[in-house]
């Protein structure tokens, strides 16, 4: 329902403000999102499953792009709705793939990692946005996406450093749930970097809730 209404808003501000509009918007934009719905008559921008797969690779065109598509990407990949999320993967995995076979714009992958960082740390500590990132990064390390990063990589460490925060005090057991998945894939990097996230896995494995224990053992 949110997608529709924004939009219906958009069709109708294109309509009102015909040119100016349209020029505040790069060409690559125009191009692929505009043109591309002209030209297929499935596509329809309410639906994720149509629009997804011709947004997406606006990613490549401009930081900005990256920015807020990996913001509203945590909230339907990482989110509750779980088809509205199978198709979010379904769109942004076989785009960052792509990226990570050796093509001009293998930087993508990086730029969706410096993103999910940026958009922890904004949220920080907010529970709306923490669970959903929390779910998006083990989605992606599961479809070995970050695999082709150096293990060395600020990123790895970065989210380590972001569940270490979120764990502070923390009484929400999906999201400790989440935490655990997220550490499992961190200690399974190769060299000392496997030290940090154990040690975080082991404090979960003595966690005062017994879900949370069970969850991270198993």
């Amino acid at each position: 329902r949110v997608r529709e209404v924004a939009t219906s808003s958009l069709i109708r501000m294109v309509k009102l403000s015909g040119p100016k509009l349209v020029a505040m918007l790069e060409e690559d934009v125009v191009a692929l999102a505009l043109g591309s719905a002209t030209q297929s008559t499935d596509w329809d921008p309410r639906v994720a499953a149509s629009s997804l797969p011709l947004l997406l690779p606006l990613m490549h065109s401009s930081p900005l792009y990256c920015r807020q598509m990996v913001s509203g990407l945590v909230v339907t990949l990482g989110g509750i709705d779980r088809p509205l999320s199978q198709v979010a993967a379904a769109a942004l995995l076989p785009v960052l793939r792509s990226q990570a076979q050796g093509s001009p714009h293998y930087a993508t992958v990086s730029a969706v990692a410096d993103c999910l960082v940026a958009l922890a740390n904004q949220f920080a500590h907010d529970d709306r946005v923490a669970i959903p990132w929390l779910r998006t990064v083990d989605v992606l390390f599961s479809s070995n996406l970050f695999t082709q990063l150096p293990s060395d990589h600020a990123f790895f460490l970065q989210v380590l450093e972001v569940v270490k925060s979120e764990s502070k005090g923390c009484k929400d057991i999906p999201k400790l749930k989440a935490m655990a998945l997220v550490l499992c894939h961190l200690a399974g990097l190769p060299g000392n970097e496997s030290a940090p996230p154990m040690q975080a896995l082991l404090v979960l494995l003595v966690n005062r809730y017994p879900q949370v224990r069970k969850y991270t053992a198993e």
